[in-house]
């Protein structure tokens, strides 16, 4: 959805709630980071938080985003359950990263000419080297189940629409 079908104050409150957020999911990474033998469990709660944000995005119109949200709640959850801390400290530095593409994404939208919140942001922003990386943790991730790691619209106890590797997979080719 182009921003200007999305009325400015919103974009600017999405913008200061997401810049919130991003406090937030940083502080959980640097946990983690700084001990990932016995927090890695912590990226579960970076999962959740980015929940918050994917769930606005996409509320808003601006699916793009909310699609990449939704791929760092999918990491987030999984990794949380792998107790490695050389995976994790490599999981760990993916979702810095994700959060400044995510934060570049935001600055786009209330920027001075910017035209859309949607792919071409993704576009504006090189991204290759770092979907490459996303495709190679969805791998490694790709055998661990998480009933939590839902596209939304399930219902109580319906995990037939749990995200598979397939619906990983889509969501990464969005960004290809």
């Amino acid at each position: 959805m182009s921003n200007d079908l999305i009325d400015k104050e919103i974009l600017i409150d999405f913008h200061e709630e997401s810049y919130a957020l991003f406090e937030e999911l940083e502080t959980v990474l640097e946990e983690v980071e700084g001990d990932p033998k016995t927090n890695f469990s912590r990226l579960e709660t970076f999962g959740q938080i980015i929940d918050r944000m994917m769930g606005t995005a996409k509320s808003i119109g601006l699916d793009e985003i909310g699609k990449f949200c939704e791929l760092g709640k999918i990491i987030g959850y999984k990794a949380g359950q792998v107790k490695d801390p050389a995976f994790t400290n490599i999981v760990v530095a993916i979702l810095f990263d994700a959060v400044e593409i995510l934060k570049k994404l935001t600055g786009n939208l209330i920027a001075d000419g910017a035209d859309d919140g949607g792919i071409n942001s993704f576009q504006q922003i090189s991204t290759k080297s770092f979907i490459s990386r996303l495709v190679w943790l969805s791998d490694k991730l790709k055998n661990i189940d998480r009933a939590s790691c839902s596209d939304g619209s399930t219902t109580s106890g319906d995990t037939s629409k749990n995200l598979d590797q397939n619906n990983i997979d889509e969501l990464l080719k969005l960004f290809n």
